[in-house]
């Protein structure tokens, strides 16, 4: 017997009926066709997150939060897709590109879903670097942008700063070292 046609849906376009037809057809992913759509949504976080793309990180988290409602071993899906180096300091990604208001909506509670995703596969850290050997809080300081630095030390999820000063202290100094 032939497996049926799996249909990937363009993931940063979550209209309803983008929405009907991915719930539609999922029933039909096997896991190799998960685990493929998993890797696309990391892929796609790294690409949006160079655009600062407020709305296709909505989708991306829709998305997310679909596939958890329906399969227990979520995180692992997300594991076997594990070509995500790209994306390892997707954090500095964002403050490089100066993406405040992408850097904020991670941080939200609206979307949680893709932030865990990512801490459970540790690829976001304050200190990951990316391959120029600079963090989050390197750039945004080098921005000039006080909003960024704002709501890396002050949105970051769990208050890691607040709880964790001498880690920022260490932070700032270097990239004021640099």
């Amino acid at each position: 017997m032939t497996q049926p046609k799996v249909w990937y849906p363009d993931l940063l376009q979550c209209s309803a009926k983008i929405k009907k037809k991915f719930q539609n057809n999922f029933k039909n992913y096997d896991d190799e066709a998960v685990g493929k759509l998993c890797f696309e949504i990391l892929n796609k976080t790294g690409k949006i997150a160079v655009r600062g793309d407020v709305d296709g990180l909505k989708s991306l988290n829709w998305f997310v939060g679909y596939i958890s409602s329906v399969k227990e071993e979520f995180y692992d899906y997300f594991g076997k897709s594990n070509n995500y180096t790209h994306i390892r300091s997707v954090l500095a990604l964002i403050c490089k590109h100066n993406k405040a208001d992408f850097l904020d909506y991670l941080f939200s509670e609206e979307s949680k879903l893709l932030w865990n995703v990512m801490v459970h596969l540790q690829i976001v850290s304050p200190s990951l670097e990316d391959e120029e050997h600079h963090n989050a809080v390197y750039y945004a300081v080098r921005s000039n942008n006080v909003q960024l630095l704002d709501i890396l030390i002050h949105k970051w999820p769990g208050d890691r700063f607040g709880n964790n000063k001498e880690e920022l202290e260490e932070m700032l100094s270097s990239a004021y070292e640099n």
